[in-house]
Formats: C-alpha cells, structure tokens, sequence
C-alpha cells in the first residue's frame, strides 16, 4: 500500500491523523463558529461525539490507508483544520467524499482550496476513483465556494448527518481538464 502519511502545498504540510491529534480535532469540532457549519444542531459537538468522527476517521485510515490529514501552516505549524478523502453512502451508494473543516482564524485565506487540490489530486492521480462528491449546508458560503474554485458542479440535495445538504460531484476527467 503506498505512502500517503504526508501531503504538503506551497503553505501547508497534511499529516495523517493519528492519536496524537485527538486534542485539535476536538478544538475544531468543539469551535462555535465550526459547529455552525457541520454540527446537525449547529452546535459545538459533545465530547463523545467528537471521539466517534475520530475513532472512524482513524479507522477509515487502518483499513483504506488514507483519508483525514490534520493540517498545519509551514513554518509556525499552527493547526488550520482537516481535509481529506473517506468512503460514505449519504447518497445510498458508495462514494468517495470530499472534506473539510478549517479553524476560523484560518478562514478566507484559500487554505482549504490549496489543501483541498492536493487531495483532490491524490485521489484522482493516485487512489484512482472516478468521481468525488462534496457535502454542504446550503448557507455554508466559504464551503460552497471552495466546493466551486475545484471544479465540483451542484447536482441537487440530500440528506447527510440529519440535515439536507447541497451535493456537488466532481469527475476526474473534468479535474484533468482544469489542471
């Protein structure tokens, strides 16, 4: 199985999740201004919640070899969030998701779009799947505009966590085209 513990951009290095990023990944889920983009009650997600989206994040990583990638400024190594790639069946069928979670002082900066290419491009150029899809609340506008700059078309709603979201679909022959 190949490598895939680290990703790195021009400002960012991805580290696969490990137990050592329990602590950041509860800060980010924890985050108000986070909670009201992916939280089902627009909350800060208790406690064991949280260590379940790890526990499976984690597990995601044992049985597939990649997945969620903490992410980290070069050079002062602040954490900025998670992005990355994992099997879901929100749509009734198996498909690779697109996702990602960014500290708010981190926002409006294209981190997520920079990380979010490097994994788009892994998945597609190395993971070898056909098609990717996004996952968003429809007035999640910094989501929704990362989701446009990488290529993802809307394709309609569906229900994901609880809650309707918007749907965007990204193929890998329209990702080559961009690139």
């Amino acid at each position: 199985m190949p490598d895939y513990d680290t990703l790195r951009t021009d400002r960012l290095v991805g580290q696969r999740m490990n137990a050592q990023h329990r602590a950041m990944l509860h800060r980010l889920h924890r985050e108000p201004s986070v909670a009201r983009t992916l939280s089902p009650t627009g909350e800060p997600l208790p406690a064991e919640k949280v260590d379940e989206r790890f526990d499976h994040f984690l597990k995601h990583w044992q049985a597939h070899g990649y997945g969620q990638w903490m992410w980290f400024e070069k050079g002062s190594d602040a954490f900025v969030g998670r992005m990355g790639v994992n099997w879901t069946e929100s749509t009734g069928e198996r498909e690779m998701e697109l996702a990602y979670a960014i500290m708010p002082g981190f926002w409006g900066q294209g981190l997520a779009t920079e990380a979010s290419t490097a994994v788009v491009d892994l998945a597609f150029h190395e993971i070898g799947v056909d098609e990717l899809v996004l996952f968003t609340l429809e007035h999640n506008a910094g989501s929704r505009r990362v989701a446009e700059k990488l290529g993802f078309q809307e394709t309609g709603t569906v229900m994901h966590a609880g809650l309707e979201h918007v749907l965007y679909r990204l193929k890998r022959d329209a990702w080559r085209k961009r690139q």
